[in-house]
């Protein structure tokens, strides 16, 4: 399998938020707005006609990771540290995704970003329309030539006259199950039940061309506009970012918000 990315951080959730500019940005600002001297370390990047994704490494004397994994640059345990992070543009949406491999790197990055006026001075945060996505794939998975997802988990806030307030709904295809069918589709058809957060399970299918791997990945979605991705060892499951967006995008599940998102999220 060829490998895309060189990450010291793979095999766990990146946390992902999405942000639309309305001014010119570009991934060589994003990096300067973080600090980090753009193309410095000359980690791989892709770019083609739809998206662009690079890697870069942060460098910092701030411990963002107190595990069992040693993310100093130097191998002792002490500072600096070092942390991957991405970046995909979609160049005909001039959408970013940013991508932190830890919560409180996030956290600390857009915060720095908002307080120094390099973001909602520039556009909104992007977040998904969840009932309006399951009500479009109520019947069938999405599939076109080149990606293809379905629903693997679902959770459920009922809003009608019951004493049930949430439901988790898990599998391969909920969606499919009597269950679903039954009871619950019924709900989210007459906005009785809300669809809170789900996962979807993406692929992106054969490229003739090579220049994107055939590759798998389990994305997370909130209301609030939080993504989540667990990122493979060769990193190539960042893959499934582009498509995903680029479906919700055309078929007009996704809305702006000043609120930054990873805000929302309770400390782990």
């Amino acid at each position: 399998m060829e490998k895309y990315f060189d990450l010291i951080s793979s095999q766990r959730y990146y946390h992902l938020i999405a942000f639309k500019f309305e001014t010119k940005y570009s991934t060589q600002n994003y990096w300067k707005d973080c600090g980090i001297s753009s193309k410095k370390n000359n980690f791989p990047l892709h770019d083609n006609s739809e998206f662009r994704i690079e890697q870069e490494r942060i460098v910092t004397n701030i411990p963002y990771y107190n595990g069992e994994r040693d993310y100093s640059v130097n191998g002792d345990g002490k500072e600096p540290y070092h942390y991957d992070l991405f970046v995909i543009e979609l160049k005909k949406l001039n959408i970013f995704v940013f991508g932190f491999p830890f919560k409180f790197l996030a956290k600390t990055i857009l915060k720095n970003l908002i307080d120094n006026k390099k973001l909602i001075t520039k556009g909104s945060f992007v977040k998904p329309l969840l009932d309006k996505l399951i009500k479009l794939n109520s019947n069938t998975d999405f599939v076109d030539t080149s990606f293809a997802y379905h629903f693997s988990g679902l959770e459920l806030m009922l809003t009608g006259d019951t004493n049930i307030t949430s439901v988790n709904l898990d599998g391969d295809r909920p969606l499919d199950s009597p269950l679903y069918k039954n009871v619950f589709k019924k709900l989210i058809e007459g906005d009785e039940c809300k669809l809170e957060k789900c996962s979807l399970k993406c692929e992106t299918l054969k490229d003739d061309s090579r220049s994107i791997p055939k590759t798998r990945g389990n994305i997370h979605l909130d209301l609030a506009g939080n993504y989540k991705l667990y990122i493979h060892g060769s990193g190539n499951n960042i893959f499934t970012i582009p498509f995903i967006f680029s479906v919700l995008k055309k078929t007009k599940c996704l809305d702006n918000t000043l609120i930054n998102p990873i805000n929302n999220l309770t400390d782990e």
